[in-house]
This record gives structure tokens, sequence and C-alpha cells, in this order.
């Protein structure tokens, strides 16, 4: 959560998008990491890996965020747009995933980034 505003500016670098895009993704980056539903998956502590690969369901899968917390395990992706129920079957093939690799309480989340908001829904 500390390193969003160092993170856009990367991207900006890298990316070469003008100031105003880049205002818009800082905010969004920040509704996602103070959010009261999503904080979690942004706190100091928690052992995190993005974008590692795994097989699921006989693919090579890449989910955004896996988070390793006190007996939890969070899979979480993002999206923009609206939510569709394929996001939500691609995100429980990841969690079924991380469940045979014998991790905890694994439960996955989709966040929908939108410019004026956030959506979080929980892949059931």
């Amino acid at each position: 959560a500390s390193d969003v505003d160092a993170a856009v500016l990367r991207f900006r670098q890298s990316h070469d998008i003008a100031e105003d895009e880049a205002d818009v993704l800082e905010k969004m980056a920040q509704m996602a990491v103070s959010h009261p539903d999503t904080c979690r998956f942004f706190a100091e502590g928690n052992r995190v890996v993005n974008e590692v690969s795994l097989m699921a369901d006989g693919e090579l899968e890449r989910p955004d965020r896996v988070v390793f917390a006190d007996g939890e395990t969070w899979v979480v992706d993002f999206k923009t747009g609206a939510p569709v129920p394929q996001n939500v079957a691609q995100v429980k093939n990841y969690c079924r995933a991380v469940a045979a690799m014998g991790h905890p309480a694994v439960s996955g989340w989709l966040l929908y980034l939108h410019p004026n908001g956030l959506e979080v829904v929980k892949a059931e």
C-alpha cells in the first residue's frame, strides 16, 4: 500500500502515459489498497507473489496476486469493466490450483477497478 505513488511513477515512465492518465491510475490504486474489504490484501507483513505461474486444469495460468497471511490464502485478480461469470470461473480455477499445493483457507477475489469506484466480488 505504501508503494502506490512510486509504482504509478514507474509505470508512467515505462509506458509513456500522460499525467492525467497517471492520476486516474493512482486514484484507482489508492482505492484498492485502502478499501475496507481489500486493504488486507496489501497489508505489511503478508507474503505476496505477483503473476506467479501455476497449472490449473492442465493450463498454465497466472493470477495477478496471491497473498499468504495468518493461515489464509487470498487469490486476487484485477479487472476493469463490468463483472462477468467467466472472471469468477477463472479465479476459482486459480484457487483450486493454489489449494492443491497445500495452502490453507484459499479464497478468490476480483477487484473491478473503475475511475469512480471499486467493485469487490468474492469468487464463490
